[in-house]
């Protein structure tokens, strides 16, 4: 997310941290929901090439496994893939 110039840095990461928060949220209460129906949540696909938010593809799937519930995910990097928390 890029700031337009009339717009304090420090206000834009206070921004993009209630967004992420949001996000995380909102993805949560998604998983709750499709888990007390019996479904699975399985996103796809991760792609070392275009992580964007973490350190690399393996930090990406821990976050959506460990942090948001999912069940599974496809992925192109299976070798990325992070067996424990």
């Amino acid at each position: 997310m890029n700031a337009p110039a009339h717009l304090d840095r420090r206000k834009v990461s206070v921004l993009k941290v209630k967004a992420a928060s949001n996000v995380l949220k909102f993805m949560n209460r998604r998983n709750e929901q499709a888990h007390t129906r019996g479904l699975k949540v399985v996103p796809y696909t991760f792609r070392s090439a275009e992580v964007k938010d973490f350190a690399n593809v393996k930090e990406e799937m821990r976050h959506y496994l460990y942090e948001l519930g999912t069940d599974g995910m496809f992925t192109d990097n299976p070798d990325q893939f992070p067996r424990q928390k």
